[in-house]
C-alpha cells in the first residue's frame, strides 16, 4: 500500500519553521489495519532518533539542522557557537515537499491512514532536560 503526502507553505512569505534552529516540523505517518494494529513499513523514510518519542516511526523532519563544532552535538541550537549546517529541507515559501511511505496491506479489510503535521518549539531532549511542557509540541511519552 503506498501513501503520498504532501504538505505545501502557500501562507508564509518565509521558510517553515522560522527563527531559531530549535523549532522543527514532525510529520508522523501512520497505517493501521482494520484491527486498529500498526501495518509495517516496508519503504519510505523514518524519524529520526532525535525527535523523541516520534523516533523509528514513518515520517520526516522539517527543520534547519546544525552540529556544534565544538561538543559534536547535532541538533543543536547553539548557533552563537561555531556549526556546521547538516541539512535545512524547511519548507520554503509557496514550495511543496512531498514523501511517499510503503506499508503491508492488511491481509483483509481496509486500512487506515493518517498523517500529522506537529510543530515542536524544541528539541524533545532539551524540553526534558529543562523541564519545558508544552503539550502543542506533543513530546509528552505516548501511552
Amino acid at each position: 500500500m503506498v501513501v503520498d503526502v504532501k504538505i505545501t507553505n502557500d501562507k508564509t512569505g518565509h521558510h517553515v519553521p522560522t527563527d531559531i534552529p530549535l523549532r522543527h516540523l514532525v510529520l508522523v505517518v501512520t497505517a493501521t489495519g482494520p484491527d486498529g494494529k500498526p501495518l509495517a513499513l516496508t519503504d519510505g523514510p523514518e524519524l529520526p532518533e532525535w525527535t523523541g518519542n516520534y523516533a523509528g516511526q514513518p515520517g520526516k523532519v522539517y527543520a534547519k539542522v546544525l552540529r556544534d563544532e565544538w561538543t559534536g552535538e547535532a541538533p543543536t541550537a547553539a548557533y552563537w557557537r561555531p556549526v556546521t549546517l547538516v541539512e535545512d529541507n524547511r519548507l520554503a515559501a509557496f514550495a511543496t515537499a512531498a514523501s511517499r511511505y510503503t506499508f503491508a496491506a492488511p491481509a483483509s479489510g481496509a486500512a487506515k491512514v493518517e498523517a500529522r503535521l506537529l510543530f515542536r518549539r524544541a528539541f524533545q531532549k532539551l524540553a526534558e532536560e529543562k523541564g519545558w511542557n508544552d503539550p502543542t509540541s506533543s513530546w509528552k511519552k505516548r501511552r
